[in-house]
Parts: C-alpha cells; sequence; structure tokens
C-alpha cells in the first residue's frame, strides 16, 4: 500500500467515527491501532495475536478497532470473532475471627 491510499485510509476512517458520534478519545486510539496493524504488514488474524497477550482492554480495543476499520473502510464483513483471555479471580483479603476480636479489642473508642 503506497503512502496516498495509507492516507486516504486512515483519513476515511476518521471521517466515519466522527460521523458516528464516537468520542476523541476513542477515534484517536482507534487511529493509533489501525495505524500500527496497516505498518505491521500483517494479516489481521496475526495482528489480533498479537494483542493476545496484552490486557482484556487492550484485547478488546483493537478487536473493535479492526472491526470497524474493515466494516467503515474496506466495506467488508469482520469474520474474526473475538475470544478474551479469562481474568484472573482474585481471592478477597478475609480476617480470622483471632484478627476481627483483635481489632475490636484494640479500638479506644469509648463510645462504642
Amino acid at each position: 500500500m503506497d503512502a496516498d491510499e495509507y492516507s486516504t485510509r486512515l483519513k476515511t476512517f476518521e471521517e466515519e467515527l466522527v460521523l458516528r458520534g464516537y468520542a476523541k478519545k476513542s477515534i484517536t486510539s482507534y487511529l493509533f491501532i489501525v495505524r500500527r496493524y496497516l505498518r505491521s504488514n500483517k494479516t489481521m488474524r496475526e495482528y489480533l495475536l498479537t494483542a493476545a497477550t496484552k490486557s482484556r482492554s487492550t484485547q478488546r480495543s483493537t478487536y473493535f478497532a479492526l472491526q470497524q476499520y474493515v466494516r467503515l473502510v474496506l466495506k467488508e464483513s469482520f469474520h474474526e470473532q473475538l475470544i478474551l483471555a479469562k481474568q484472573h479471580q482474585k481471592l478477597p483479603t478475609v480476617l480470622s475471627r483471632e484478627e476481627v476480636h483483635a481489632l475490636i479489642d484494640n479500638t479506644k473508642n469509648p463510645l462504642h
């Protein structure tokens, strides 16, 4: 892809996002992602795989930016599926009965 086509596609994408009422930060983010994708010379799937090791938020932003780019600029359907990495669940910090009693016993509040 030559420089003129590259610029035209990015400009078209930006205009389409503005027309659809996307927030300025979303537009900036989407343009950044699509710009990196176009410069990478990777297939769409290969580029999505590079985001697979990143946070869920980055994965979603990359997926939706590319999805909108394909739909709005290339006028094609987007067939890739978004499969997010599982989120690690953290166990809550729980105090033992003894720790709770120690907190209550050491409280220096005469009203309670």
